[in-house]
């Protein structure tokens, strides 16, 4: 990651904390669903994409909590 881009197009310096979703987490989550073995299986849609391309895809699931 770059955290240049990610700077420029949306004002965030990734850290540790920005993407906290362990990926092992989140397979183990959708594995417990009925269609987790199908979903898993799957092949991604972004891998061979640019990198400014993965992150407009990936734009609107991506939150910001924040906490006072």
């Amino acid at each position: 990651m770059s955290a240049k881009y990610f700077y420029e197009n949306a004002d965030i310096i990734p850290q540790n904390v920005n993407f906290a979703i362990k990926v092992d987490y989140l397979k183990n989550l959708i594995s417990m669903l009925p269609d987790g073995e199908e979903i898993l299986s799957q092949k991604s849609q972004l891998r061979n994409l640019p990198l400014e391309t993965q992150f407009e895809k990936i734009k609107p699931f991506i939150v910001i909590i924040k906490t006072y």
